[in-house]
């Protein structure tokens, strides 16, 4: 299936925001190359959950922006500098997660630093390049973990605006998180 279509398919049977955890949407095929612009748009659009960097949900409280079992943290943004994510585990994680970013209004891919130790992230304020290219990861993968648990990472916005996460089982995108990334007050 063309990248279109899976996003489209996927927006289709998941559609709207959701603060409860959602089943994953079998068979959903996972791009095998990068979205275009345009079903990023889309995806932005309609996502599963929206989180801003500017709204704090305290982690393991209801109402926290949630995808399938995961709920979704971002503390406030501050431009050069990577942004701490808290992903919290609502339900149990029985499958690894592949996370994989972009920007809402150009495609520009999105890198996290969740699969690296924080203590050798150099020090900040980094360059809009650094963040873009040269830190972190443009995958990051989720291990399986039980309910209540929760994975600290890093998502390396490289400006402020609204920025869409693909979650995927494998090859099976299960939901998308849009955040919207904005200067701290």
């Amino acid at each position: 299936m063309a990248v279109a279509g899976a996003l489209v398919a996927l927006m289709v049977a998941t559609p709207g925001c959701s603060s409860r955890p959602s089943a994953p949407a079998a068979g959903t095929p996972y791009p095998t190359s990068a979205p275009t612009a345009v079903d990023i748009a889309s995806a932005c659009r309609h996502p599963n959950a929206i989180a801003s960097t500017n709204r704090h949900f305290q982690v393991g409280k209801p109402g926290a922006p949630t995808v399938g079992p995961l709920s979704f943290h971002p503390y406030p943004y501050r431009a050069r500098y990577p942004t701490k994510m808290i992903i919290h585990a609502v339900q149990d994680l029985t499958q690894p997660v592949v996370m994989r970013g972009f920007r809402c209004a150009d495609a520009r891919v999105l890198r996290f630093y969740y699969n690296r130790d924080a203590l050798y992230l150099p020090t900040p304020p980094f360059t809009e390049q650094q963040l873009q290219e040269n830190l972190g990861d443009p995958v990051a993968n989720l291990k399986p973990m039980p309910a209540g648990a929760d994975d600290l990472g890093y998502a390396l916005f490289s400006s402020d605006g609204q920025w869409l996460v693909t979650l995927a089982h494998g090859n099976a995108i299960f939901g998308v998180l849009r955040i919207d990334v904005e200067p701290a007050r």
